[in-house]
């Protein structure tokens, strides 16, 4: 079974780019690799232009080669169509102000996120 999440960096008027993410939404999966090698706006811009992906590699050349070719980058307009766009994810990813946050699915609570190795 997929952990499926979403990743998204949230624009200065509120809306939020984001694509989706089959595989490994989980913390120790894509939350650990967005923390780890996706930590400053411009890869996480090349990143979102891949679209949805399967799974999110440690480079954007890996993570590419899993890239649907069937669905591309979204906006969702607050935080709360961000959640809801995609009612099957486990996990929502959120670039904000130079850091990751992170909710299980409440709009209203996403906390700022890192993984410690």
């Amino acid at each position: 079974m997929s952990t499926r999440c979403l990743i998204g960096m949230e624009n200065e008027e509120g809306t939020i780019t984001f694509i989706y993410c089959h595989h490994d939404g989980y913390p120790e999966g894509v939350g650990k690799n967005l923390t780890e090698y996706y930590n400053n706006e411009e890869i996480i811009k090349k990143l979102l232009s891949l679209g949805a992906i399967s799974g999110l590699d440690s480079t954007i050349e890996r993570t590419a080669k899993e890239a649907y070719n069937d669905e591309d980058t979204r906006v969702a307009h607050s935080r709360k169509d961000f959640v809801e766009s995609q009612g099957d994810a486990n996990y929502y990813y959120l670039w904000k102000n130079d850091k990751w946050l992170m909710s299980s699915g409440n709009p209203k609570e996403f906390f700022e996120f890192y993984y410690e190795v």
